[in-house]
């Protein structure tokens, strides 16, 4: 907070949740790490570890040779095993969990309004739904197994595909926080309304201290936020394209967050992270960048602002924090053609030919074989070799002009 001279002797770095969490990256302010050395901020983010061999996400037996080189580092002493805390923890939780935002202790009558939807679920992306033999009731929904199954009663409507290498979608995407408002905090550290804001924004914490960045003054960077202009978000999304071209696609949300796991520019940070800092965090006044790395430690890009920690240094899980509930790497919803032709037997001749189209859906309910036990069972825990039920929701006939 400032004091009466402007100075800042106090600021908020982590968040305590105020309400029902939405995002897996959210998960940013989670104390997830186990030691000093690790990053504060695991959840969601991929700068490489200045430890560990950037084509590896551990360093077994090491000894700390990094802190010898660089004066005020926290010094690791004796041999130790070091792992990449961001790289593991999202790649085992992106993939594997989300909040459905199913709301635990409404009533049969509320949750009725949201199976209809005359209510939305706090994430609209999300859409009840009753697999076959199960219902959308509190009896399942709030029950003991509630956090294993409640996954398999959604359907995802509508989320975007960060495979797409369309700078107009991405650019389109990123501005879905043009000119929300933002939680504020006064000086005694109470809630005090909200507040508007110009640009895209991506605070870091949920109930913010100061005010929006995009230059000055310098204090807002100690408690404030960056918000990024027009411009600023067609170069994020130019630089995030130029990333999916060179290293995607992406078969999971954990792969297109982490980086990859190889000697070079690509293996200290993920796609998102590379992107902030070529079209947003180079913008960032010189006093704030940290110190060009030396020696052998090369994670550390000269001139870059890794480590710095400023809120005005957007961080990827700061964007995840708002957009990861909207992400996806594949559909569930996809088509298929098909073609048929009849020949004349005695000339091979063709006759005639159709062509069909089909729009195939994937549902969360499973296929239940005699071995794999109930629909409920499988929804906790996958067994059957079956997988997941198709829908075939349309199909058409094409004329030969539009194949």
């Amino acid at each position: 907070m400032p004091n009466g001279n402007g100075d800042v002797f106090q600021t908020v770095l982590f968040d305590i949740p105020r309400q029902p969490l939405v995002s897996i990256g959210q998960l940013q302010h989670a104390a997830a790490g186990r030691f000093s050395y690790e990053p504060s901020y695991i959840v969601g983010n991929s700068y490489a570890n200045v430890r560990i061999p950037l084509d590896e996400w551990d360093n077994s037996n090491a000894t700390d040779t990094y802190s010898s080189q660089h004066s005020g580092i926290l010094e690791i002493s004796g041999n130790f095993n070091l792992y990449d805390a961001s790289y593991l923890v999202n790649e085992a939780i992106f993939d594997g969990y989300t909040f459905t935002t199913i709301p635990q202790g409404s009533s049969q009558a509320e949750l009725d309004e949201f199976l209809v939807q005359e209510e939305l679920l706090q994430n609209p992306r999300y859409i009840p739904y009753q697999p076959d033999g199960l219902l959308f009731d509190t009896a399942n929904l709030q029950g003991v197994t509630a956090g294993r199954t409640n996954a398999g009663q959604v359907l995802v409507d509508g989320a975007f595909n960060v495979n797409s290498t369309s700078v107009e979608a991405w650019e389109v995407f990123l501005s879905g926080t043009k000119g929300l408002p933002f939680q504020k905090m006064n000086n005694n550290g109470l809630v005090d309304g909200f507040d508007a804001v110009n640009g895209v924004r991506f605070p870091r914490v949920q109930t913010v201290l100061g005010q929006s960045w995009q230059g000055s003054p310098v204090n807002e960077s100690w408690f404030g936020f960056r918000a990024l202009t027009r411009n600023e978000v067609r170069l994020l999304a130019e630089e995030i394209v130029q990333g999916i071209q060179a290293r995607g696609p992406f078969y999971n949300l954990s792969e297109f967050i982490n980086r990859s796991l190889v000697n070079g520019e690509e293996g200290k940070s993920g796609v998102l992270q590379t992107a902030l800092d070529a079209a947003i965090n180079s913008g960032i006044p010189v006093g704030f960048e940290s110190p060009a790395a030396t020696g052998s430690f090369n994670q550390i890009a000269i001139e870059s602002t890794q480590g710095a920690g400023f809120s005005i240094q957007v961080l990827q899980g700061d964007i995840l924090q708002s957009l990861a509930p909207f992400m996806q790497t594949r559909s569930d919803t996809f088509k298929i053609r098909c073609y048929g032709e009849s020949s004349n037997p005695s000339t091979d001749e063709v006759s005639s030919r159709v062509w069909g189209e089909a729009v195939i859906q994937r549902l969360p309910d499973p296929i239940v074989d005699e071995s794999s036990g109930t629909l409920q069972e499988e929804l906790e825990s996958a067994t059957s070799v079956f997988g997941r039920k198709f829908k075939v929701v349309s199909f058409r006939w094409l004329t030969e002009g539009e194949v």
